[in-house]
């Protein structure tokens, strides 16, 4: 027989037998999810919990990238038009990237950007390639990446860079708006110090050539087939977050104070 009504305590509301068993039956529900979620952190390790976290967190990032306007791109350049570390040397720029962590690439995880150059480099030494451009492109594509240590969003900094806008056909990649991030930032830096061709490829090393193919020029096919493609090779292949690459790193510090023999502003 059901008990109806429950002896009352002063200033508590009585709870009849179906309004207790509706609040026990929701107290055990959630005292199963709660169980139910302590069992799933038991079963599934540590690290698995930590890496599934790093790219939700790192796509969160990707989707506020790709919200990025005409607009937030023209205040971004204005924005760094003007000098953020002011003076430095290139070298001391890419030591900087030990900092580094992209949170939106699950490749490296938590490796640090400048060991992201040291497996390129090494990608690069192993085949056997002495090209100074591709070198250079190794050891400073992914400076830009330094703006981490400052106070700006990381979704104005990582991810890869899609275009915001068209061109006409054939019309060329500089008439094509394109999300503001590290390589952009690079470019800013580095164009008036190095070739054309290698000023282009830290530009656009982050894009997808597929999707601007009908806006390339031939200049841009040029330099995609001679520099971009060849550089993809090493820059996107040797990636790992857990291969500790062995390079010397100190051995190219001569192409680059060689290469910038005065400081940069930064």
């Amino acid at each position: 027989m059901e008990i109806e009504e429950l002896t009352a305590t002063p200033g508590k509301p009585v709870l009849t037998g179906r309004r207790r068993d509706f609040l026990i039956g929701g107290i055990l529900a959630l005292g199963g999810a709660a169980a139910g979620a302590l069992a799933y952190r038991e079963l599934v390790p540590p690290e698995k919990r930590r890496a599934r976290e790093f790219v939700h967190h790192g796509n969160s990032i990707i989707e506020k990238h790709y919200q990025q306007s005409t607009a937030t791109v023209a205040a971004l350049k204005a924005k760094y038009e003007t000098a953020v570390f002011g003076k430095a040397r290139v070298w001391d720029l890419i030591e900087k990237l030990a900092l580094c962590v992209d949170e939106t690439d699950s490749s490296l995880y938590c490796a640090s950007q400048l060991i992201h150059v040291q497996q390129v480099l090494e990608g690069i030494e192993r085949d056997g390639i002495q090209d100074h451009d591709l070198l250079i492109a190794a050891l400073i594509h992914d400076v830009g990446k330094v703006l981490l240590l400052t106070d700006e969003l990381p979704e104005n900094i990582l991810g890869a860079t899609a275009r915001i806008s068209e061109a006409p056909h054939g019309a060329g990649l500089d008439q094509v708006v394109f999300q503001f991030g590290h390589g952009e930032m690079v470019y800013s830096r580095f164009k008036d110090h190095v070739p054309e061709h290698l000023a282009w490829l830290l530009r656009y090393h982050g894009t997808d050539m597929a999707d601007l193919e009908p806006f390339l020029s031939e200049k841009d096919r040029q330099y995609r087939d001679r520099y971009l493609i060849p550089f993809h090779k090493y820059d996107v292949n040797t990636k790992s977050y857990n291969h500790l690459p062995k390079v010397q790193l100190a051995k190219y510090r001569d192409l680059i104070e060689n290469t910038f023999p005065q400081p940069i502003l930064f």
